[in-house]
């Protein structure tokens, strides 16, 4: 029994798993600290107003995506080498087109109805974000391309690195700049610190000679999917939005700070099934029933 634990630990699965769960404490440890160090610095009403925007974005990030991520996931998985790129270049320009265009039709909306909004500061703070999510979505495009190839290790680096960075600029802005309005600036310049080194590390995989069949394929299955994805970020998300327009933002502020808690519990289930994706898609698509079973 001891010896099929340490072979198992000696796995890719296990490590994999390992590199998830130390991605998911820095995000954990990353989330209470930004909630902190907001709600400290900058009072409750702030705190409230900040996670309605961040709810919001990463809302908008995965309906700009046209579900093109989990196709990614699953497509990157079972490829041949050669096609990579071809169907990576075809999703991130699928991507690029829908979350330009969605960003641009999103900040008129707000812009002519502010009133859709729950107050003039989630506004303000939001359509500060929306700098920011073409890239955001673009960046989750890169790690999908990560977790398709099994490289869970990568794909935890940079889910890390984004709330690590988060982290920092918010630190610097209380300490040192002071203006709340910074708070929402940090999330898109995050992103483009993030899109850079993700260029510089995956140029290889960026194709300017994109065949319609992967585009076609990966917006069908993209499609398929995207009711789903969309459904599962509207659950862990769509509370603290509604809950804004009938609270108070300090009110806001606080049940977003103790729901951040109870969230957190459900870690493991979502870090078992981030890295069975890849191998799920592989073995289904070579018909490894017995394997699967």
């Amino acid at each position: 029994m001891l010896e099929k634990i340490k072979s198992l630990l000696k796995s890719k699965f296990a490590k994999d798993t390992i590199w998830l769960t130390l991605a998911q404490i820095i995000l954990i440890f990353s989330g209470l600290s930004i909630n902190l160090i907001i709600g400290t610095n900058f009072g409750e009403a702030a705190l409230g107003v900040f996670n309605q925007v961040l709810s919001l974005y990463v809302i908008c990030a995965v309906l700009f995506s046209l579900g093109v991520n989990a196709s990614l996931v699953q497509k990157i998985a079972y490829a041949q080498k050669e096609n990579i790129k071809h169907i990576f270049s075809a999703g991130l320009l699928i991507t690029i087109f829908s979350s330009l265009c969605l960003s641009l039709i999103i900040y008129l909306i707000i812009l002519q109805w502010p009133g859709l909004m729950s107050s003039v500061e989630v506004k303000n703070g939001f359509a500060l974000t929306l700098i920011g999510l073409p890239l955001f979505t673009i960046n989750k495009n890169f790690q999908s391309l990560y977790s398709g190839q099994k490289d869970q290790r990568s794909f935890s680096i940079f889910r890390s690195l984004r709330w690590l960075l988060i982290f920092t600029l918010l630190i610097v802005n209380a300490f040192f700049i002071k203006e709340s309005i910074f708070n929402f600036i940090a999330l898109p310049l995050t992103e483009v610190v993030i899109f850079t080194l993700l260029v510089i590390l995956n140029y290889k995989h960026i194709t300017v000679y994109i065949k319609k069949e992967f585009i076609r394929s990966n917006i069908n299955f993209g499609l398929r999917s995207y009711i789903a994805e969309l459904f599962t970020i509207l659950n862990d998300r769509l509370d603290i939005v509604i809950i804004g327009y009938f609270l108070s933002q300090s009110e806001t502020g606080l049940y977003s700070f103790y729901i951040f808690f109870v969230k957190a519990l459900f870690i493991f289930p979502g870090i078992l099934n981030q890295n069975f994706k890849p191998i799920f898609a592989k073995q289904w698509n070579s018909k490894n029933i017995a394997l699967l079973n």
